[in-house]
């Protein structure tokens, strides 16, 4: 039997605003069922405290910022226990196995929050508290980090964040971030952590792939600027059908199609991961039912419509071809909305009568994205409000959520929440 993953998380009680704690440690238990979640609160991390520095519980608690105690202890945690400290609020875009160093030698993994420019770097220069020293171009997270029980590296981060809590009062919000928080676990990566064999960080190209983070802000106290009272946001809309192409596409059609690649084909090209064969194959086999109850014999791919031929197809300015079914597996994920809603209102005009794609339904928030800036989608949440799909087909990959499934909607519905018409 294996062991499940530890997962840890803090909540302390520290200020009144509220929070939802105990609806985002249920979103993440949905997630990743097989896991051990571990919510450490003060009667639980007192113990440890003390038993770190007799008094230390007391000391944490009268540093001048009270999330400086939770900076430390999740640390402290991680040393004694092992596991993935998780923040809450963040949100998983892979398996939380995928977490995990594969490296049974890497007793640590952080990741890359950020990467800041030289002159990013040297505006931080300027607060007081670093005393005319530039920041580290790596930021680095402390929402998500892991450690193997009784690493080193998670010993000398408690040890790093005592003694600067110790030696510096925070006068603004920066110096909170310096002392106990992200910029700290920067310093300390910077200086024993990325010549230790045994420490490993993400890069922030695949940090982007892996995890959203949350920067809540409750702890903050710097003034805000005045902004004006934000009007009460409307309820979301269903995408809505764009106007057919016109010669304007269909010029753009063949500049990309013989004069140069489009930047969705140089994507694709220079290596994406494209999981068109295998989302054909899942269909064929868990939806074959399916598929001949409804008579769907003609399946589009996209971005390659054919394998064997490996033609690119564009929907952006191509016409769909004729066809029953059009799958995009591990498509629009690379997308930005506008394209996607652009593709989508090209399949809804071409009398195509299914549409599938790769979705994750225990998602709960959505982000846009560049092009090729991945990330996961939820086609039943805002902004595409597609509803419940006709059926899902189970599609599983180590490197995405592992509630991706495929799923399957009527063409002729999604037109009907478009146009709020009844085609029936």
């Amino acid at each position: 039997m294996k062991t499940p993953l530890d997962i840890h998380t803090l909540w302390l009680n520290l200020y009144p605003a509220p929070y939802d704690y105990e609806g985002e440690l249920e979103k993440l238990r949905r997630y990743a069922p097989d896991a051990a979640f571990h919510l450490w609160g003060r009667e639980a991390t007192k113990p440890l405290a003390e038993e770190y520095r007799p008094g230390l519980w007391e000391e944490l608690f009268r540093l001048a910022r009270p999330v400086m105690a939770a900076d430390i202890l999740r640390w402290l945690v991680l040393w004694r226990e092992g596991g993935l400290y998780w923040q809450l609020g963040c949100v998983p875009w892979r398996p939380m196995k995928a977490f995990v160093p594969e490296d049974p030698g890497i007793e640590c993994r952080l990741w890359t929050e950020n990467v800041m420019s030289p002159a990013e770097c040297q505006a931080m220069a300027s607060k007081p508290i670093r005393q005319g020293r530039p920041e580290e171009p790596i930021r680095v997270a402390n929402q998500v980090f892991y450690c193997r029980k009784g690493a080193a590296f998670a010993k000398r981060m408690v040890d790093f964040l005592l003694e600067r809590a110790e030696k510096w009062t925070p006068r603004e919000d920066y110096d909170v971030l310096y002392i106990t928080a992200n910029a700290a676990v920067s310093e300390a990566w910077d200086r024993f952590g990325k010549n230790d064999p045994r420490v490993e960080l993400t890069e922030l190209s695949e940090t982007r792939q892996m995890v959203r983070w949350k920067h809540g802000g409750m702890w903050r106290r710097d003034p805000r600027p005045v902004v004006a009272e934000a009007k009460r946001p409307e309820e979301p809309q269903p995408f809505r059908l764009l106007p057919p192409n016109g010669p304007r596409e269909t010029a753009k059609s063949l500049v990309y199609r013989f004069a140069k690649r489009h930047p969705h084909e140089r994507l694709l090209r220079d290596g994406m991961p494209w999981e068109g064969e295998g989302a054909v194959r899942a269909l064929q086999t868990e939806g074959e039912a399916f598929l001949a109850e409804r008579k769907i014999k003609r399946i589009v791919q996209i971005p390659v419509a054919n394998s064997a031929d490996n033609r690119f197809l564009n929907l952006l300015y191509d016409r769909v071809p004729a066809c029953d079914m059009v799958l995009a597996a591990d498509w629009f994920e690379w997308l930005p909305y506008h394209e996607i809603r652009r593709i989508w209102s090209q399949i809804l005009q071409s009398g195509c009568r299914w549409l599938a794609v790769t979705t994750c339904p225990l998602l709960e928030t959505q982000a846009n994205r560049g092009v090729g800036d991945f990330r996961p989608l939820n086609f039943e949440k805002a902004p595409f409000l597609f509803g419940k799909p006709e059926r899902t087909i189970p599609f599983p990959s180590p490197m995405r959520r592992q509630d991706r499934v495929i799923g399957i909607w009527d063409c002729r519905k999604l037109r009907e929440r478009a146009t709020g018409s009844d085609e029936r």
